[in-house]
């Protein structure tokens, strides 16, 4: 037998459970901070850009975990392909908002 042993089920759940929270975990800490003051981006508030976006990113990469864990898919194929559905949801409602900016405004 070669190869590393089989991890065993409370520690698979453990380390999809972290993959999957730890961004919006991260994001949360990165929003209080600002909110505090402690992180300053030349004051005003397009700093929220830096919150909204990486937030809405980091809700789509959850439910997507979530939805591969569900089907049985592995933690690799879990994390790239959550990556992917995140990365294009937000793109999409960027693309979106662009438009609607430009009809209304343009």
């Amino acid at each position: 037998m070669t190869g590393a042993p089989a991890p065993s089920r409370g520690r698979d759940v453990l380390a999809r459970l972290s993959l999957a929270v730890l961004p919006l975990l991260l994001t949360l800490l990165f929003g209080w901070l600002w909110g505090e003051g402690y992180l300053r981006f030349s004051g005003g508030d397009k700093d929220i850009f830096l919150i909204v976006p990486p937030s809405i990113w980091s809700l789509a990469y959850l439910v997507s975990c979530g939805v591969h864990w569900w089907r049985g898919s592995t933690i690799r194929r879990m994390a790239l392909a959550s990556v992917g559905m995140a990365t294009a949801f937000v793109a999409v409602a960027w693309m979106i908002l662009f438009v609607v900016a430009w009809v209304k405004f343009g």
